[in-house]
């Protein structure tokens, strides 16, 4: 399976979030940056994960629904054009 667009971009929409949540709640609390900056990192790489993942099901799910929307149209548009025939 391709990786889509979508799916990257949702990835690194979680990624960033991640990292930026983790810099500021580590820099609320008082903890050194080298602390931060680790936890950060680790937020960063764990919700890119995610995020694909979450992405990839996104894709599919929409693909799938377009697909089947396109097939029942058709066949919607297709039964019109045997009434009228008739």
């Amino acid at each position: 399976m391709s990786l889509g667009v979508s799916a990257r971009v949702m990835a690194a929409i979680f990624a960033l979030a991640a990292f930026a949540i983790a810099v500021v709640c580590g820099m609320a609390v008082g903890n050194p940056a080298e602390v931060v900056l680790r936890q950060a990192i680790l937020c960063l790489g764990g919700c890119f994960g995610v995020g694909l993942a979450v992405g990839l099901v996104l894709e599919r799910v929409v693909t799938e629904h377009v697909e089947r929307r396109k097939s029942s149209m058709g066949e919607t548009s297709g039964r019109k054009a045997g009434a009228a025939s008739a």
